[in-house]
C-alpha cells in the first residue's frame, strides 16, 4: 500500500461499481468509486440520467488530512468533477473527515452544495475531527445533520418506473431504523464509542442495493456482549440489527476496513451478497483486514469475491476469493448493464468485475 496518498494521482487505486439500467430509453447510471487512501475510507458516487448527464454527485468521507488535496486532484484532474452535490462525513474519525476538513475549505474548482454529517449528538470527549467540524460549520445553513430514514434521491425515474436511484441513512448515532416506513428505532446504545455512532446508508437502484456503513461493529463468533479487543475497542453490535432491516444486498464495504470486531457472523450470512470492498492499507498497528473476517468472508457461500483497494496483500490474509487492485489500472469496473433480452433491471441482471460476471436474481 501507498504511504503518501500524493501518489493517488499517479497510482490511484478505484473500485467502481458502474450500473447501467436495462430500460433502452433510459440507461441511467451509477459508479460507485472506492478510492485507495490507505488507511481510510474515501468513497464517491456519481449518478447518470438517461442522456448520460451527471444527475447528483456524492462524495462519502475523505481519508487522512494528507489524502485531501489528492483527493481534489483526483476528482478535478481524472473525473473531470466540478460539483458535489453532497459531502457526507460518516463519523468523526480522521481517517474519514481528515481529508474532508481539506476538500471542505480548499476544493478548488469544486462547487459544493451541501455537507451531511451526525451533527453534535453524543459528542465525544475529547472532541474528535475537530478541523472537519470547524470547516462544516462554516456552511452554516448548507450543513444538516443526518437523521435515520433520510433519503436522497441521486436519480428520479419520471416515467413512473421504479428505476430511481436512491441513498437511504439505515443508522447514525447508534440507533438503527427500519428503511420501509417504520421509522422507528429498533436499537440504540449507551456511552458509544466514536465508531458506534457512524452513518450508514443503503444505496438501491432496481434490483442492485448496496450498503457503506463507515465503522460500525458487530463483535465475532459466540464472544457475548461487546468486542473488546487488543487495542481497547469497546463497540456495540449495530451490525446485526442494520443487516436485519436492510435484508440481502448485492455488493457491501466492508465496516471498520475489516477489523476484528466488525463484519460479524449475522452480516455476512444477512447480506448474502455476492461482492465486498475491502479499503484498507499498510498500518503495523491494526493490520486489517484481520483473519477473522476473512475467515467469515472465504466461507460465505454466497461471497464470490472480495477486492482490496490495496495493491498488495501486506498481511498475507488472503484467501482464493480475495482480490488485489491492479497497480496498473486507475480503476476496477463493476458494470451492471442490459441483457440482450431486455430483461428488466427490477427482475434480474449481470454486473461484471473484468470478465468475471456475478448476477442479481
Amino acid at each position: 500500500m501507498k504511504q503518501q496518498c500524493d501518489q493517488l494521482l499517479r497510482h490511484v487505486a478505484v473500485i467502481c461499481l458502474l450500473l447501467l439500467s436495462s430500460l433502452a430509453a433510459q440507461p441511467q447510471s451509477v459508479v460507485i468509486h472506492h478510492i485507495d487512501v490507505g488507511q481510510g475510507d474515501a468513497t464517491f458516487i456519481v449518478a447518470r440520467d438517461g442522456a448520460g448527464n451527471i444527475s447528483r454527485t456524492v462524495l462519502i468521507d475523505g481519508g487522512l488530512k494528507r489524502c485531501g488535496q489528492t483527493i481534489i486532484n483526483y476528482l478535478t484532474g481524472t473525473l473531470h468533477i466540478t460539483h458535489i452535490n453532497a459531502v457526507i462525513a460518516s463519523h468523526y474519525d480522521n481517517d474519514h473527515v481528515g481529508g474532508l476538513a481539506v476538500i471542505l475549505t480548499n476544493a478548488v474548482g469544486i462547487v459544493i452544495d451541501s455537507v451531511f454529517d451526525r451533527g453534535d449528538i453524543l459528542f465525544p470527549h475529547p472532541a474528535k475531527g475537530a478541523a472537519y467540524r470547524t470547516a462544516a460549520i462554516a456552511y452554516g445553513n448548507r450543513r444538516a445533520t443526518l437523521i435515520p430514514g433520510k433519503s436522497l434521491v441521486l436519480f428520479y425515474d419520471n416515467t413512473g418506473g421504479t428505476h430511481t436511484i436512491q441513498l437511504s441513512c439505515l443508522c447514525v448515532n447508534g440507533s438503527v431504523y427500519n428503511p420501509n416506513g417504520n421509522f422507528n428505532a429498533v436499537s440504540t446504545i449507551a456511552n458509544p464509542d466514536e465508531n458506534d455512532l457512524s452513518t450508514g446508508f443503503l444505496l438501491t437502484y432496481g434490483k442492485f442495493r448496496y450498503l457503506t456503513c463507515g465503522d460500525i461493529g458487530g463483535k465475532h463468533g459466540q464472544q457475548a456482549g461487546t468486542c473488546a479487543g487488543t487495542y481497547g475497542c469497546n463497540f456495540a453490535d449495530l451490525e446485526t440489527n442494520v443487516i436485519g432491516q436492510s435484508g440481502p444486498v448485492s455488493a457491501y464495504k466492508i465496516n471498520h476496513h475489516g477489523s476484528r470486531c466488525s463484519t460479524n457472523a449475522a452480516w455476512v450470512s444477512g447480506a448474502k451478497a455476492a461482492v465486498a470492498i475491502i479499503s484498507s492499507g499498510r498500518n503495523g498497528t491494526y493490520k486489517h483486514p484481520r483473519p477473522e473476517v476473512i475467515a467469515l468472508l472465504q466461507t460465505d457461500p454466497d461471497m464470490q469475491a472480495y477486492y482490496m483497494t490495496s495493491e498488495q496483500d501486506y498481511y498475507q490474509r488472503l484467501g482464493n476469493k480475495g482480490v488485489l487492485n491492479n497497480p496498473h489500472q486507475p480503476a476496477i469496473d463493476l458494470s451492471v448493464q442490459k441483457e440482450t433480452n431486455h430483461v428488466d433491471i427490477t427482475t434480474t441482471c449481470n454486473f461484471s468485475v473484468g470478465a468475471q460476471v456475478y448476477t442479481i436474481n
